[in-house]
């Protein structure tokens, strides 16, 4: 099969997005890489690291220069002792800021993107960029100040070079109106979700289930994910004391992140492997980030339905959750663990 460089395909996407700027827009990080590279291998990491200061240090003087001028422009005073500067002067000062601004948005979660992939290779017989989303995915970003969320939405890019259609138009408008509050809350259910998955690999994938499940970063498909309520019912504030109350499920849900049960079921016995058996099997659990199955102790265990309530992700939630970062609770672990056994299963990490 013909592989490409992740990265030109990248280009494309931002050309289809924004135009033929795409190119140039990446030149800057291009030559950043380039540079970087050449002077770590030619002059030692502390010269290295003294460029880059300096390089990170004169953006921020451009950005404290830009806020200065954006005062400025809108001080009375400034404005009267101008004389000379008419509305429309104002006007299209502003306007400028702003497009330089989102060019500095789109920038930054473009070279982000570029810097997930890094020497990645993607299929050379792809499908070209849906225009659609690309332009979507840009009128989106294009707004996105905070870093924490630019890299939320680099990564989703990254996704889609390697996997095209692994996010929804309807998830991206998710992403757009999603704050940096909401977002942390996010990240702490993703901390505490349990996944049902087979894995699957990229050359296996059929078409069909391209925005099904399929989390492209990890090669797998999802079948399920979920926070286990593992005291009682979510919607009975069960997974309050990890951070999860009911008010704050409300939010999620509101958001498109969660369905409205939030004491659905799953059945989990898929991932149970009979005592004989070595941990390892077409389906899997996942929870922070380690893979799981669920050993059975005894050939007595019930052989029914192993039915898991809680808050299940939506699509949408699924999709966002494999470009979440977070980090693991290990208390809910433990928790985790006494609930399976409470069933006559332990959890046991498996094999990557």
């Amino acid at each position: 099969m013909l592989e490409l460089p992740a990265i030109a395909k990248l280009i494309d996407y931002v050309a289809a997005g924004i135009g033929a700027v795409a190119g140039p827009l990446l030149e800057p990080w291009a030559a950043r890489r380039h540079a970087k590279a050449a002077v770590i291998e030619a002059q030692g990491r502390a010269d290295a690291q003294s460029i880059l200061a300096t390089s990170e240090a004169h953006q921020l003087q451009t950005i404290a220069q830009a806020q200065l001028e954006a005062r400025r422009l809108f001080d009375p005073t400034a404005l009267t002792q101008a004389g000379q500067r008419t509305d429309a002067d104002v006007v299209a000062q502003a306007w400028q800021f702003q497009q330089e601004k989102r060019i500095q948005n789109i920038r930054a979660v473009t070279e982000a993107a570029a810097a997930e992939l890094g020497d990645e290779t993607v299929p050379g017989d792809g499908p070209d960029p849906d225009l659609d989303w690309a332009a979507r995915f840009f009128s989106g970003v294009q707004d996105v100040s905070s870093a924490e969320m630019q890299e939320l939405w680099a990564r989703v890019l990254a996704d889609e070079v390697r996997q095209p259609g692994s996010t929804s138009i309807r998830t991206l408008e998710i992403l757009r109106n999603l704050d940096r509050r909401t977002a942390k809350v996010f990240q702490r259910l993703c901390a505490l979700s349990t996944s049902l998955v087979a894995p699957i690999a990229r050359v296996d994938l059929p078409d069909e289930i391209v925005g099904l499940g399929f989390d492209v970063r990890h090669q797998r498909l999802v079948i399920d994910q979920r926070v286990i309520a593992i005291r009682g019912s979510a919607a009975s504030n069960a997974l309050k004391d990890y951070g999860l109350d009911f008010g704050t499920l409300n939010v999620l849900n509101e958001y498109g992140l969660i369905i409205s049960d939030y004491n659905s079921w799953r059945d989990y016995r898929p991932a149970v492997i009979p005592p004989s058996a070595a941990p390892a099997g077409p389906f899997r659990i996942d929870h922070a980030d380690r893979h799981w199955v669920l050993l059975q102790d005894s050939g007595d265990t019930a052989q029914g339905e192993l039915r898991q309530h809680g808050v299940a992700l939506s699509s949408a939630g699924r999709e966002l959750a494999s470009v979440v970062d977070f980090e693991p609770d290990e208390q809910y672990l433990n928790d985790l663990r006494g609930h399976f056994q409470t069933q006559g299963l332990r959890l046991v990490e498996a094999a990557t």
